[in-house]
């Protein structure tokens, strides 16, 4: 679909929904600013000691505690709407037969089994499940974020609960504000597909952080670890940008050919993101890391923008241009 047929779909589709839509994101957006003039009310109370000090305070107190409530049950409900109605329809323009389910996430069996990362998640949180097929080629991704421990949970702190509140679209959820998690492996989407071969051995495709940086130089701390072997490819841009690891040095070159590799380079300049793959069993996994949610709706400035349409149209995309770039559908190899 061209940019000019999307811009047709979303006048016709999209733009009529997110206009129905702008009502409550702007109930939400006043009762931020409520909350926020509470809240600076409540620290002047505090330093100046008004009198009377202790049912000023409360009132301030439970005036605030009901903002904050009422905030979170129209966020909740102004989230899931765009979700299904806006975010739904833009899966659908994409391709009729993916499926979206918007509070479901890639399993924490599948992001561990990929091995991209050192350590194990223990706990995964995430969003925007998307799953379908292209061709004979099987796909899920999602937006994840993985935690390499947990540990016990604290009481919540009110001042942070309204700063979550004023600065974030995500809903609220208890475990994933104030369970203590130093531990953060990854944020971002992580996708998943059907490789077409079992294959014996594991191969990963890391950022070059030290190449990068210092140039051949870095190639010194880019030593054997815990993903395998250091292998050494025969394509110096692709060098540049990456480091590959595998338990099969034979395998690695076998899975990199020099179309896969120019493959990978061209989502990498595509999205200018960092970039983790794995080759291992039977799939190929991809994490590339976000800073921010994909997917959310606008909260303090007009969510009616075909720019925001055109930014996630292109990012469902990225499945497509990962499995034809890949050329994953070629089944040039059979499973064992």
């Amino acid at each position: 679909m061209t940019e000019q047929e999307l811009y047709q779909q979303y006048k016709k589709k999209l733009e009529p929904q997110l206009k129905s839509l702008e009502g409550k994101r702007i109930r939400i957006q006043l009762l931020y600013y409520l909350a926020i003039i509470i809240f600076v009310t409540m620290v002047w109370v505090m330093s100046n000691e008004v009198m009377p000090f202790v049912p000023t305070l409360f009132i301030l107190i439970f005036a605030e505690a009901f903002t904050i409530v009422f905030v979170n049950i129209q966020l909740k409900s102004y989230r899931e709407t765009f979700k299904s109605q806006v975010v739904g329809k833009i899966v659908s323009l994409v391709n009729k037969g993916y499926s979206y389910k918007h509070e479901q996430h890639i399993s924490i069996k599948t992001f561990n089994e990929s091995k991209i990362f050192a350590l194990r998640a223990a706990h995964v949180m995430g969003d925007d499940y998307i799953k379908g097929k292209v061709k004979n080629t099987q796909f899920a991704f999602s937006e994840l974020r993985a935690w390499s421990r947990t540990r016990e949970i604290k009481r919540p702190n009110i001042l942070a609960v309204l700063i979550r509140y004023m600065f974030s679209l995500r809903r609220i959820q208890y475990l994933d504000q104030y369970r203590k998690n130093g531990g953060l492996i990854f944020k971002g989407l992580f996708f998943h597909a059907d490789f077409n071969k079992q294959l014996s051995e594991s191969t990963f495709v890391l950022p070059d952080f030290a190449e990068k940086m210092i140039g051949k130089s870095g190639q010194m701390f880019q030593r054997s670890g815990f993903h395998g072997q250091l292998v050494k490819l025969e394509n110096p841009d692709f060098e540049k940008q990456f480091v590959v690891y595998s338990t099969s040095q034979q395998e690695a070159r076998y899975v990199l050919t020099p179309h896969m590799m120019e493959a990978i380079l061209t989502i990498k300049t595509k999205y200018k993101k960092k970039m983790h793959l794995s080759f291992a069993g039977s799939n190929v996994n991809l994490a590339i890391r976000f800073s921010k949610g994909l997917f959310e709706p606008r909260i303090h400035t007009s969510g009616v923008r075909f720019s925001d349409i055109v930014k996630m149209f292109d990012m469902l995309n990225l499945i497509e241009t990962i499995i034809t770039e890949m050329n994953l559908n070629t089944r040039i190899w059979t499973k064992e």
